[in-house]
């Protein structure tokens, strides 16, 4: 009888280590998926199970801290199970009716402003986030897909896990997918044809020129730093009057005017001053910019063609036979800048806003410490803290 309660004892030992073991795994499989604070009451939440097996939600729950605190605001409950490579949707119920119907649970609990940090919970143990618990974050106005090729969950929220979509898009909620690849996400937006089918700005009123997000064919001009470039522009636009002498140069019977890369923050190279990292990002602008067949200036959609500088503030593409590259794109990709954007999903690539690709490629720059993020500047004398001779 002693060896049949032990033989008993041996197996139900052996079944709880299995069962914990298989909880340990879904755990870390267990993740948040897709967020979503958009317009009113669009709040949803996705989680995906990367697991071979069912799980129980019967211990999850997702829980929505307290603006800028440690403390937790709303906790909801998960109900049910989640098959191996399944997703479950929480919403709000007063949400827009293509994202309740993908919905399995609707919650009025589920309701924030994208300041607050969210988490996925098991057994009151954080193993998923949204934002930095404890800080007042940015979150809001935003769809958040996580890659195809990042299913680890984390207790700390990393960006580079998610691509940022645009507000309120449903799309991505009731299955694990991207618009893109992820070689494609790093590759960044894609010259189009179509692109060159409008005006490249609208004249909303007397020298308000508003970018259309149309890109004109421009010949290069005459000279080009770290951050900007000087263009060749057709005369019936008559931009030259706009941007005055400053940012003009005639030559060869040709205005070229200059052009600010949008949206990067480029160390500066210019006759007068050189910063740390300045000179390998002009060089980087120049190499890619001689070895061009062709350019093309892209305005950037609903903001106006002239920066504060009076210049024309643009994404530059250089085409090299049959490859056609957003220049403004690789210099962030390639560590030769930092991001100087704010969130505009208005020009979108495979769905995905032009912004989402920048700061990914900022992101990736990061990670892999390319340039100003981490590397030393092989033209800096970092002893005397200026360039070398």
């Amino acid at each position: 009888m002693k060896k049949i309660y032990s033989m008993l004892f041996v197996i139900v030992f052996m079944l709880i280590i299995c069962s914990c073991s298989s909880k340990v795994t879904n755990y870390n499989q267990v993740m948040i998926s897709v967020y979503l604070e958009g317009t009113n009451d669009n709040k949803g939440i996705e989680i995906y199970n990367s697991s071979e097996d069912k799980i129980s939600l019967k211990n999850y729950s997702v829980v929505i801290y307290n603006d800028a605190a440690t403390t937790i605001k709303e906790q909801i409950s998960l109900k049910g199970s989640l098959d191996a490579k399944e997703c479950y949707v929480i919403c709000n119920p007063n949400a827009n009716d293509e994202l309740v119907d993908k919905a399995d649970l609707k919650s009025e609990k589920l309701n924030f402003t994208g300041s607050e940090a969210v988490a996925l919970m098991y057994n009151k143990v954080v193993c998923d986030t949204i934002g930095k618990i404890g800080t007042a974050n940015k979150n809001q106005d935003i769809t958040y897909v996580r890659k195809i090729d990042r299913v680890e969950n984390e207790k700390e929220f990393n960006p580079y896990d998610y691509i940022i979509y645009g507000l309120d898009n449903f799309n991505y909620f009731g299955e694990f997918i991207n618009s893109v690849t992820p070689d494609e996400l790093l590759a960044g937006p894609q010259f189009l044809v179509e692109l060159l089918d409008g005006d490249l700005f609208e004249e909303k009123e007397e020298d308000v020129l508003m970018g259309t997000g149309y890109a004109l064919e421009t010949p290069l001009g005459t000279s080009w730093d770290s951050s900007s470039a000087y263009f060749v522009f057709p005369s019936e636009l008559e931009l030259a009057e706009k941007v005055g002498a400053a940012n003009a140069s005639y030559a060869g019977g040709n205005f070229s005017l200059k052009v600010d890369f949008t949206k990067i923050s480029t160390p500066i190279a210019n006759a007068s001053t050189i910063e740390e990292w300045g000179m390998p990002a002009k060089n980087f602008v120049v190499d890619n910019i001689d070895a061009a067949d062709k350019c093309y200036v892209q305005s950037v959609k609903n903001e106006e063609l002239l920066n504060r500088n009076n210049r024309i503030s643009a994404y530059v593409w250089t085409q090299k036979e049959n490859n056609i590259t957003l220049l403004n794109y690789e210099i962030i990709k390639n560590g030769y800048s930092k991001l100087d954007i704010e969130g505009n999903y208005d020009m979108l690539y495979k769905d995905i806003p032009y912004y989402s690709y920048f700061v990914n490629a900022k992101l990736y720059a990061e990670l892999n410490q390319l340039g100003v993020f981490g590397q030393k500047d092989p033209t800096w004398n970092y002893l005397l803290d200026r360039p070398k001779v």
